[in-house]
């Protein structure tokens, strides 16, 4: 909003204000006031000035808020707002002292999403290839019923 437009609204709230005695009850402005059972009567000097405080309160308030519009800057400045990109280099698994290794370069331009999905498939592959090596070990010492005759390693096939 201009400081002008600001200007305009803080009179027209002014003005507004200005007749806020005339929306009040009109047993209050002619000095009768409703009081609850067995309270007393308030002196005759209180009637009217319930009426003039609302509108003194909400000239003031009104006079608060165009001052602090007026001294508020008109040209907004906005803050930099820094993108951080998705780095593969600080991720889990790129320690001292080999660093981020990727000899191919699968993970130059993917996303967070691409690198999560790069990331599974290598640990499932390297627990599936951890399995394979541990199942070749195990067959060379261990032999099951039935197989003690056949030969270990490669010898088995011809």
């Amino acid at each position: 909003m201009s400081s002008s437009s600001m200007s305009v609204a803080a009179v027209a709230g002014l003005v507004g204000l200005s007749f806020a005695p005339a929306f009040l009850s009109p047993g209050l402005s002619q000095g009768s006031q409703v009081t609850l059972r067995g309270a007393s009567a308030p002196a005759q000097g209180q009637v009217g000035s319930s009426a003039a405080s609302v509108t003194s309160i909400g000239l003031l308030g009104t006079a608060a808020v165009a001052v602090a519009a007026a001294a508020r800057p008109t040209a907004r400045t906005r803050k930099a707002v820094t993108c951080c990109a998705f780095d593969p280099a600080s991720q889990v698994g790129a320690t001292k002292p080999f660093g981020f290794f990727d000899p191919m370069g699968f993970s130059k331009n993917c996303t967070e999403q691409e690198w999560n999905k790069l990331h599974g498939a290598e640990i499932k592959h390297g627990r599936a290839a951890m399995m394979g090596s541990l199942g070749l070990t195990v067959q060379s010492i261990y032999k099951l019923p039935g197989y003690e005759n056949v030969p270990p390693g490669l010898g088995a096939q011809w």
